[in-house]
């Protein structure tokens, strides 16, 4: 605290006297002054006055000093200015002989050319003395002799110019010399001067209380900065500090964020498999109902389309048959009436389709065996209804007349038949083949149908072996043999006769022509009684199973019971489906808001570098400003110092400045 006084004392004495003293009593006093405050005004005035007739001694002082400075000053400069004379006079020395030089080679050059008009000469008085008669001989040799002098006369005025030339360069190098170094002495002289008066100067200023002024201020500003300057290293090392931690905790929202996308992608990425599995067991178990369905819906079609044939008044059917069959003369005991019911049977009979068949297309000209199967059962049981309305044997069939039904319509396809007629060769050939009573047609019934579609399915197929049944049983005329063979009654015998056969079907269709604007298709019926196999071994009696509407009833229970199921495990699926589903679109939300979060953890700026920097440039200027108030510091000291090694260093400057 005595310090800070201190050095507020003595400002305010400098101020106040205007210069600075060696020794102030007013700095030891103000070091004494008790800290209760007690100094009385009578002492503090003292000291002020004191400090005044110091000051003013030592004004006096400095300004003696100063003017001797100035006359030293000024002797310098007189120096000065005779340098530069001098070097003026060397000049105008050098450019005198300068002069003198140019008028002796002047000189040279008037001797040289008297030289060349002498040798001139000498050579034409010489060609004149070789071509001179006896007369002028003496004359010219006597020229030559003069011009020779004059040769010799003139080489020694131009040999003397020369050496006068020599002589007068001899002394422009050593006056330009002489110039030279007084050039050299001036510019040195000069810049002691210029050092000197420096000197000079700075020792005045040292002496200007303005100036110490100045220094104070300059030095508590330079302290005041380097202050300043520490604390914001210390608010920057601070702010590093916290931005170090902060980018830390910006790492670790990264780093926890990361693991939270990369959680989140394996949770989606789990649950996406999860997804397409329940979706493909979806499909798997829709496709297993749909099915069922389609089962439950054919059979459903099936039964509510079961063919049926009706015989209303089995008594007037048989009526009708016997009258226009029995006997030896067919058609004698034929009446209107039976006709009439005849009809009636047909028109009451119509063929039901189902969905099921129209879908399978078949080529009519080369079934399957499984599609021949299917429609030669479909066909008996058509037949059996009818023979079991008549109280007459059932047909049956069987693997041997399967086998006779495909080979006959093969017969039929390879004999390229297009005859409304039987291919009559072509089933004797099928019947040998199978071990059958050849000779004759004693198997087929068939029927003809135009239509203008070259394509087949099985509806069509069942629909044309429906109608052809129907209208052999019911047809009157000569339709009444085809109904004799389909109820397996011989030639004129009456109806009650009918037998037990073996049955197929088949059928087959006339080749196209271009001419013909529809296409032929046949329903071919066998019937082959027992009595006409010759070969056991080429046919077989071996029954095939049909399927009844009882089983189609027991077929179309079993498909709702596997319908129920699948739609149980359908329902299933779909609900496990839909919760994969939901927590598939609750993860990727998940990793939607990881990510997001991952990008705002990342998008934090980073705060190390930037306040590193900022740390280095406050480092770096209090550095500097730390140089700089350390100057500052040396020049306060220096302008607050012993008054004496001041003046001390004025008189020093002023002898130097004189010595310059």
């Amino acid at each position: 605290m005595k310090n800070k006084v201190l050095t507020t004392t003595i400002a305010t004495g400098l101020m106040a006297a205007g210069v600075l003293t060696t020794q102030n009593p007013a700095n030891a006093k103000a070091d004494t002054v008790p800290t209760g405050g007690n100094t009385s005004t009578n002492e503090v005035a003292t000291q002020e006055s004191d400090a005044k007739t110091i000051a003013q001694n030592n004004v006096n002082t400095a300004q003696t000093n100063l003017d001797k400075t100035k006359a030293d000053t000024q002797s310098a400069d007189d120096s000065l200015q005779q340098a530069k004379a001098n070097e003026a006079a060397a000049q105008k020395a050098v450019d005198e002989q300068a002069n003198k030089v140019s008028d002796a080679q002047s000189n040279v050059d008037k001797a040289q050319n008297n030289v060349n008009t002498a040798q001139n000469e000498l050579t034409t008085a010489q060609e004149n003395a070789k071509n001179a008669t006896e007369t002028n001989i003496q004359a010219a040799k006597d020229n030559v002799a003069t011009q020779e002098q004059n040769v010799v006369t003139a080489q020694d005025q131009s040999k003397q110019a020369n050496n006068a030339v020599t002589e007068q360069t001899s002394k422009v190098s050593d006056a330009q010399q002489a110039v030279d170094q007084a050039k050299n002495n001036t510019f040195v002289a000069q810049i002691n001067v210029n050092e000197a008066q420096k000197a000079v100067d700075g020792a005045k200023a040292a002496m200007d209380p303005a100036n110490v002024q100045a220094t104070v201020d300059a030095a508590n500003k330079a302290e005041a900065q380097v202050n300043k300057d520490k604390q914001d290293v210390a608010k920057a090392q601070t702010d590093l500090d916290n931005a170090i931690a902060a980018d830390a905790t910006r790492q670790t929202n990264i780093d926890n964020a990361q693991k939270t996308v990369d959680t989140a992608k394996s949770n989606v990425d789990f649950s996406t498999k999860q997804a397409q599995e329940m979706e493909d067991q979806l499909n798997k178990y829709q496709g297993i109902k749909d099915a069922a369905q389609k089962e439950v819906d054919d059979l459903n079609d099936k039964l509510a389309n079961v063919n049926t044939i009706t015989i209303n008044d089995v008594k007037a059917y048989k009526k009708a048959f016997n009258d226009w069959y029995t006997g030896s003369k067919r058609g004698v005991n034929w009446t209107e009436e039976d006709k009439n019911f005849l009809n009636d049977f047909m028109s009451s009979n119509t063929y039901k389709g189902n969905a099921a068949d129209k879908d399978i297309v078949v080529d009519i000209n080369h079934l399957t065996a499984d599609q021949i199967k299917e429609l030669s059962l479909f066909s008996a049981d058509l037949l059996n209804q009818v023979r079991n309305q008549l109280g007459l044997p059932k047909v049956i069939v069987t693997e041997g007349s399967l086998k006779l039904a495909k080979d006959v319509t093969d017969n039929y396809v390879s004999d390229n038949w297009d005859k409304y007629d039987h291919d009559v060769e072509g089933i004797s050939r099928a019947a040998k083949e199978n071990g059958l009573l050849t000779g004759g047609n004693f198997y087929e019934d068939a029927i003809f149908s135009s239509a203008f579609s070259e394509k087949s399915t099985m509806d069509d197929l069942k629909n044309i072996l429906f109608t052809g049944i129907v209208s052999m049983i019911g047809g009157y005329g000569d339709e009444m043999l085809h109904a004799a063979g389909l109820l397996g009654v011989n030639f004129g015998d009456d109806i009650n006769t009918g037998k037990e056969q073996y049955f197929s079907a088949g059928t087959s269709m006339f080749p196209i022509k271009e001419d013909q604007m529809w296409v032929t298709k046949m329903g071919h019926f066998f019937n082959v009684s027992k009595d006409y196999i010759n070969d056991s071994a080429k046919f077989s009696t071996t029954e095939v199973p049909g399927t009844s509407t009882e089983d189609l009833v027991t077929q179309l229970n079993t498909a709702k019971a596997k319908l129920s199921s699948a739609i149980d495990a359908f329902n299933k699926a779909k609900d496990a489906n839909t919760q994969a589903q939901q927590i598939l679109a609750k993860n990727k939300a998940e990793l939607t808001t990881a990510q997001d979060n991952l990008t705002k953890a990342q998008n934090v700026p980073v705060q190390t570098e930037t306040a590193q920097k900022s740390l280095t440039d406050a480092q770096n200027k209090l550095a500097a400003d730390t140089k700089i108030n350390e100057d500052a510091q040396a020049k306060q000291k220096a302008a607050l110092g012993d008054e004496t090694a001041k003046q001390k260093v004025l008189d020093q400057a002023n002898a130097n400045l004189a010595t310059a």
